[in-house]
């Protein structure tokens, strides 16, 4: 019948089984990619991103890569999604980040607590630049498909019709309450077929009724 090969994906039981996780509706859109946040992962496209922290603020594309800014730090990432640098408060970026953008003449900025931050071209440490105007990154709605292939890539696909046979008969489906049930109806079955045995073997051992 192929049971094992019948995946289901109905939003009820999804949710049933935990996996019906909210597909993020938006994401910052760079040189024909897009990198979002889905759960606790980052993802470029729909490839996950391992290697950074899921606290994402913004991203953008700048000369040929792309640049992510998280909570604490900043990442520079190929357009194939691997890390290539990183810089954090060390280098003179600001604790806490709250912003990710483009100066005069496409320089990256970053907003901080304190204001606006800029790397200074000589050393290469973030200095903080007051009334710097800033073209800030922000998100744009994620295309439909792309949406889809996410909820596949986080989630998989869903459980197959012969699991949730199995789950069906055992309780699991129901979680922790639901296998208790279906031992207490196993139990009560048991119970039934034992004073059914119990009231027929007395009339067995007095032998058929005389006619």
């Amino acid at each position: 019948l192929g049971l094992d090969r019948r995946h289901l994906e109905w939003p009820w039981l999804l949710s049933l089984y935990g996996m019906e996780d909210p597909v993020p509706a938006s994401g910052w859109q760079m040189r024909g990619h897009y990198l979002s946040r889905y759960g606790e992962r980052l993802f470029l496209d729909d490839t996950p991103l391992p290697e950074l922290p899921s606290g994402l603020v913004a991203a953008l594309a700048h000369q040929g890569e792309i640049v992510v800014a998280s909570d604490h730090a900043l990442f520079l990432l190929t357009e194939e999604g691997q890390v290539i640098d990183r810089q954090d408060s060390l280098d003179g970026l600001p604790p806490l980040l709250h912003g990710l953008g483009l100066a005069g003449g496409g320089t990256l900025a970053v907003r901080g607590d304190e204001g606006v931050y800029l790397p200074d071209p000589g050393t290469g440490l973030w200095l903080r630049q007051p009334g710097e105007t800033v073209h800030w990154a922000t998100p744009v709605a994620l295309p439909e498909a792309l949406r889809e292939r996410l909820a596949l890539a986080q989630r998989g696909t869903g459980p197959t019709l012969e699991r949730l046979l199995l789950d069906l008969h055992s309780g699991r489906v129901f979680s922790r309450y639901g296998v208790l049930l279906a031992d207490l109806a196993a139990v009560l079955l048991a119970l039934l077929a034992l004073s059914g045995l119990w009231m027929w073997w007395p009339r067995r051992r007095r032998g058929p009724p005389p006619r």
